[in-house]
């Protein structure tokens, strides 16, 4: 009994060594790209994308958004996130860092609460126009992992999750246009 505990022991530091050289030797700088072939043209994917209305009706985790600096979307717009129905709690916030209509929209975020381990959380939408009148749609994520120990979390959980919430929203956008 007593070597098979060592044994277990051994294999667990054995384990963590590997995990904190993992975290040591990978890039703090994250970036991964999604797309998807919309059935629409680029001007009707555009509005859609910008239509702070409509963002709740293709993104599930999204109950309303408020334009907490201008008007509409544009340079430097600040935008508030709010979920769940509990419109008092803003969930992130986020910057346009550029805008080029119908073309491309950046987000950076500038209030993560919900993951705070990720840092300079940027989305980058960029449209094309196809041959056929359809769009291709890419999502660029770029952020920065905080600490020595969130990358080993990033490599471990976060990225996936990350990856996979992104592409919901993508494709909840693509299925959204398609159906209007």
């Amino acid at each position: 009994m007593y070597t098979f505990l060592r044994i277990i022991g051994f294999t667990f530091i054995v384990l963590l060594l590997l995990l904190g050289l993992v975290g040591f030797f990978s890039s703090p700088e994250i970036q991964f790209s999604i797309s998807e072939i919309i059935e629409s043209p680029p001007t009707v994917v555009w509005q859609t994308l910008i239509n702070v209305d409509r963002v709740p009706e293709w993104d599930p985790g999204v109950a309303m958004i408020r334009i907490s600096n201008a008007k509409s979307l544009k340079q430097d717009a600040e935008i508030d996130y709010y979920s769940g129905g509990d419109i008092e709690e803003i969930i992130y916030k986020e910057r346009i860092i550029t805008f080029v209509p119908d073309k491309r929209i950046v987000f950076r975020d500038i209030n993560h609460k919900k993951i705070p381990l990720q840092r300079n959380f940027i989305r980058d939408y960029t449209l094309k126009a196809l041959l056929d009148g359809s769009t291709e749609l890419s999502l660029t994520v770029h952020y920065t992992c905080g600490s020595y120990i969130t990358r080993i979390l990033d490599r471990i959980h976060l990225r996936g999750q990350t990856i996979a919430k992104q592409r919901r929203q993508l494709y909840g956008l693509k299925s959204y246009i398609e159906n209007l």
